[in-house]
């Protein structure tokens, strides 16, 4: 994780990085269908994936916002 924090500092375009990222995690922790949002078509979210319930295996869709903060977040963010 620190590697991926000093990568992040460097570039300017942190945000995009972040996002692939945030995607090959997704993957290798066994989501499926992970999309990215067009840019200016948020709606609060960046990626969405798809994943099987661990409780009743029904399909779940996951939304995910990137940030790259430098502080904890809180409810207020």
């Amino acid at each position: 994780m620190t590697t991926i924090i000093e990568t992040l500092k460097k570039h300017k375009n942190k945000g995009s990085i972040l996002e692939l990222v945030t995607k090959d995690v997704l993957a290798d922790y066994g989501f499926q269908n992970i999309r990215k949002q067009n840019s200016g078509s948020q709606y609060g979210f960046d990626l969405v994936a798809n994943t099987k319930s661990k409780f009743d295996d029904r399909q779940e869709i996951w939304k995910f916002e990137c940030k790259n903060l430098s502080t904890p977040i809180n409810i207020d963010d």
